[in-house]
């Protein structure tokens, strides 16, 4: 007879198979002006492929944990270890590593102002907290600056920008810096557009010789300086001069008979832009005697006082062997001796 013995079997089962994963993709994240940053990983990336040869996906969730200790402020570049860890039902783990890369703000630190001539190339170098920066700026359309408006991708502005008016105008330069896409605080940049200057006061004048003379210039910009020069001419003794003010006053001496020409160069300028220069033309004249004052050439005018007497007799003038009729002669008459050997009389009452 054959008894049946019952038999218990068991069957142990050991799951070692990690579960597993996709970590995500390593990323930049920019900060904010105020410093701030996003790394929740709705903006930085989750998990969303958690699988197991035995625990059901549904029962699986990688968590993370973050390493902020290579973050170090807001102006340098750091990151984020982000480590995402998933564990399933027999304690089997996977472990990944999520690189999360915080970008600096960036800011200009160029000086926010500059002064530019009118209508000639210049130029101006951005320059940022970070060395990576790249920048982009525009320039909108101002009244008194012909140009259109302007834009740009480069660290350098380079332009030639026309100022119509006969003041400095405003342009306004608004300077982005970006590192890694990510925008850093807009920078107003301004620049000042200097006008050409020119010299509105007479280019003639006329001066007398051996006296202080003085001559204005005037400019239609109402900041303009001036600087002028004079170089050395013929017929002037003067040595050459200059001057750095408005006003030109000098003391000219002219020394031919006829007038002299001198050339002042003034030159404005208006916040170091020089402007137009003037020739100023200006007659220096001698003055002289007319010909009706200048005594007959070989003669010696001789004054002699006489005076009226009761007798008209005539009187010899002891000296010179010559009669002169005392009667015949006025007051103050001018009497003209031959020369070479004159007889100078004295003024005085003759008795």
């Amino acid at each position: 007879m054959t008894v049946a013995i019952p038999l218990l079997m068991v069957i142990t089962a050991s799951d070692n198979t990690a579960p597993s994963f996709t970590a995500p993709a390593d990323i930049y994240v920019c900060r904010n002006t105020d410093c701030t940053y996003d790394i929740n990983p709705s903006a930085t990336g989750d998990v969303t492929d958690e699988a197991d040869n035995c625990t059901p996906g549904t029962s699986l969730d990688a968590t993370y944990s973050d390493d902020l200790t290579n973050l170090i402020n807001c102006t340098n570049s750091g990151y984020v270890l982000r480590t995402w860890t998933l564990t399933d039902a027999a304690g089997n783990s996977t472990m990944k590593v999520q690189t999360i890369n915080i970008n600096p703000v960036s800011f200009i630190n160029s000086v926010p102002a500059a002064n530019w001539c009118n209508n000639i190339s210049n130029t101006y170098t951005a320059t940022s907290s970070n060395s990576t920066a790249t920048f982009a700026w525009p320039r909108a359309v101002v009244a008194g600056i012909s140009n259109g408006a302007g834009s740009g991708s480069t660290a350098t502005i380079t332009e030639t920008l026309v100022n119509t008016t006969t003041e400095p105008v405003i342009v306004h330069y608004l300077i982005t810096p970006s590192v890694n896409g990510c925008a850093g605080t807009t920078f107003n940049l301004a620049v000042m557009v200097n006008p050409t200057a020119v010299i509105t006061s007479a280019a003639i004048a006329n001066w007398c010789n051996n006296i202080s003379n003085t001559y204005t210039a005037t400019s239609a910009s109402s900041t303009a300086t001036f600087a002028w020069t004079r170089a050395v001419v013929a017929g002037i003794s003067n040595a050459a001069g200059g001057g750095s003010t408005a006003t030109i006053t000098e003391t000219l001496d002219n020394t031919t008979t006829e007038p002299v020409i001198v050339h002042y160069l003034i030159t404005p300028s208006v916040n170091g832009c020089a402007g137009t220069t003037l020739t100023l033309q200006l007659l220096l004249t001698r003055q002289q005697l007319s010909p009706a004052q200048l005594p007959p050439t070989g003669a010696i005018t001789y004054r002699i006082l006489i005076q009226p007497q009761a007798r008209a007799a005539p009187r010899r003038l002891h000296g010179h062997g010559q009669l002169l009729q005392a009667s015949a002669m006025q007051p103050e008459a001018a009497v003209q001796l031959p020369s070479p050997r004159p007889l100078i009389i004295p003024q005085r009452s003759l008795s």
